[in-house]
């Protein structure tokens, strides 16, 4: 399952691109630069498996009971990772999982301090815990203050990871459509968005991240290649980050014509009533398409709870228009936002079940004993279920 030869290679890669071009990246370099771009080419057909990062030693073996409980998270990388780990050993709604599902995970990121983040949270809650990688990094991160961190990566892997009480079955990696060119991002990387998926008493695990710069049709598009490879699993349940942020971020006009339409209806109206029910209004094709194959969704969710708050001049509203768009975009957005008391609330992870039982599903607001120097541990929150098999 651990592949060196991808280790061995994202490690010289990440050396040579740090030692040649100081984690930065312009699309001219493949053209000019044959050793980057045989480096790209052989990482590219690696980032295809699975690595077991930790096996569990301290605690008996589980056995499968007819009841478990489900995490979802964002990690927002893993940046903030001793509070993440506090949470997951000392929240009473976090504690007992039996599954914890992960999206935006580091592995030998200098924004992460080059950790196995992973590894450090398996080690600290002793669960197995695995890893899949989506992307390679060229460089040292997205947005300014991840961007001009000094430093090199070591690997410059991100991806997604599940941790579980049980040892796992059947692990593998599915790739998904790319939507946009991860190359041509303010972040450049390699790779695609992918499913980590696995099994446990006859139940499949589908730990997914839909693209961020994507249009409600989009993100179906890449949902449907995953419901396409369960087509004869019977039991089933998806969770992750499927970034249904009411936009259209596929491109700049796109993204001007989807704000300016929620202007126009009136913004207040749009929040209110649609973004935290979504699945209603905004991203319906994607909801009515995993209903049309038996995937639940209210049961398995908090209805009507943000599991993302976007406030007015934050970071990320100024990264997406650095990457997508003209400052007047982002001027539109912070506009739109102040028009809605200086925050909005979205509901961006989910949990949908098939074949499964679902109850006490809840988004966790994790209060400030819980921060470290007044940063939450992620800027998601975290979502449970308990699901009967």
């Amino acid at each position: 399952m651990f592949n060196p030869e991808l280790f061995n290679l994202a490690s010289k890669a990440s050396q040579y691109i740090f030692e040649k071009y100081q984690h930065t990246y312009k699309p001219s370099f493949l053209k000019k630069d044959a050793t980057l771009k045989n480096y790209l080419k052989n990482i590219s057909t690696l980032l295809t498996g699975v690595t077991q990062v930790h096996a569990a030693t301290g605690q008996k073996q589980a056995q499968p009971k007819k009841t478990y409980k489900a995490i979802t998270w964002n990690l927002e990388r893993g940046k903030n990772l001793g509070a993440i780990i506090k949470s997951l050993k000392e929240h009473m709604a976090l504690a007992d999982a039996d599954f914890i599902l992960l999206t935006e995970v580091d592995w030998g990121m200098i924004r992460t301090n080059n950790l196995n983040i992973t590894l450090e949270i398996a080690k600290a809650v002793d669960y197995h815990a695995y890893f899949a990688p989506s992307f390679f990094n060229l460089s040292r991160g997205h947005g300014s203050a991840e961007a001009d961190m000094e430093g090199q990566n070591l690997y410059g892997l991100h991806g997604k990871a599940i941790l579980s009480r049980y040892p796992l079955e059947n692990l593998r990696s599915l790739a998904l459509p790319n939507l946009t060119n991860p190359l041509r991002k303010k972040e450049p990387r390699i790779g695609y968005k992918n499913v980590l998926l696995s099994e446990y008493d006859n139940v499949t695990f589908a730990c997914v991240h839909l693209d961020c710069y994507s249009s409600p049709r989009s993100r179906t598009r890449q949902m449907r290649t995953l419901i396409k490879s369960l087509a004869n699993t019977k039991r089933a349940l998806i969770a992750g980050d499927w970034n249904t942020n009411t936009h259209n971020t596929t491109h700049a006009a796109g993204l001007f014509l989807s704000v300016t339409k929620q202007l126009i209806q009136g913004p207040q109206r749009a929040v209110q009533k649609k973004y935290a029910h979504t699945q209603k209004y905004y991203d319906k094709p994607l909801f009515k398409f995993l209903a049309k194959h038996q995937f639940d969704i209210d049961t398995f969710n908090e209805i009507g709870a943000s599991t993302f708050d976007l406030y007015i001049d934050a970071e990320e509203l100024g990264d997406m228009a650095k990457d997508r768009m003209p400052q007047v975009f982002l001027k539109m957005l912070n506009r739109l936002i102040k028009h809605c008391g200086g925050h909005i609330p979205l509901k961006l992870d989910w949990f949908a079940g098939r074949g499964l039982t679902a109850q006490n599903a809840k988004v966790i607001k994790l209060p400030k004993e819980y921060h470290d120097n007044n940063h939450p541990p992620s800027d998601h929150h975290p979502v449970i279920v308990e699901f009967t098999t």
